[in-house]
């Protein structure tokens, strides 16, 4: 009996693969507000949000040698979109697994560019360019928020197997960004920056992520 007990108690506390997902979920969120980059002589400190703004100014963005700058934006797209795949996981056809839908869908929002810079207006219309892969990454979102129906006929293997592709999408593409631009810093500036605590976590939430995966694939 008193075995019995203690089973379930175990088993109560124990982690299951939605739970590591859902953990990385928070992790992620967290972190892209918290430092991605330090500069620590100078006192600059970048969270995730900023520093695909701050890093504009160096020369190997405007000539073309570092990729485009926009991938710092994925990390808030691709956690909507793993919070979306997510949901039609735990719960298909519920209110709750639609109401996540809604969540991812807002956190793939804050890539949005700002509004005072949208192309509102003819003069600023050629702009577009520069904003349309997020528009992009955010459209794609959204048909998934939409399409939850059509995602439930998916095998859930295959669902799984997406949750962990596009963590590990957020995490390679900002990773080698964020690499290729502190070696521009040190070129330029003569400065050494730092991955930040932000940054960490991020790495940390991808990995619990898949971690997550890899418990739905042995259970």
């Amino acid at each position: 009996m008193i075995q019995a007990e203690t089973r379930q108690e175990t088993q109560r506390f124990a982690f299951g693969w939605s739970d590591f997902m859902m953990a990385g979920f928070v992790l992620m969120l967290i972190g892209y507000f918290l430092p991605w980059f330090k500069l620590q002589s100078v006192g600059l400190t970048l969270i995730g949000l900023d520093i695909s703004e701050w890093l504009k100014f160096l020369p190997q963005f405007d000539t073309g040698e570092l990729p485009n700058r926009n991938w710092f934006y994925l990390p808030p797209i691709c956690l909507g979109a793993m919070v979306i795949l997510w949901s039609v996981l735990t719960d298909a056809e519920g209110r709750r697994g639609w109401i996540m839908s809604g969540l991812g869908l807002v956190l793939a929002l804050i890539a949005m560019p700002a509004f005072e810079v949208l192309p509102l207006n003819g003069e600023k219309f050629a702009a577009t360019g520069e904003w349309l892969f997020r528009f992009a990454g955010i459209g794609l979102v959204s048909l998934l928020a939409v399409g939850r129906p059509l995602l439930a006929r998916i095998p859930s293997k295959l669902l799984v197997g997406l949750v962990a592709a596009v963590a590990l999408v957020s995490a390679v593409f900002p990773a080698r960004l964020l690499w290729l631009s502190r070696s521009a810093y040190i070129f330029w500036l003569r400065l050494t920056p730092n991955p930040g605590i932000g940054f960490m976590l991020h790495m940390l939430a991808v990995l619990l992520i898949l971690i997550g995966a890899i418990k739905f694939f042995r259970s």
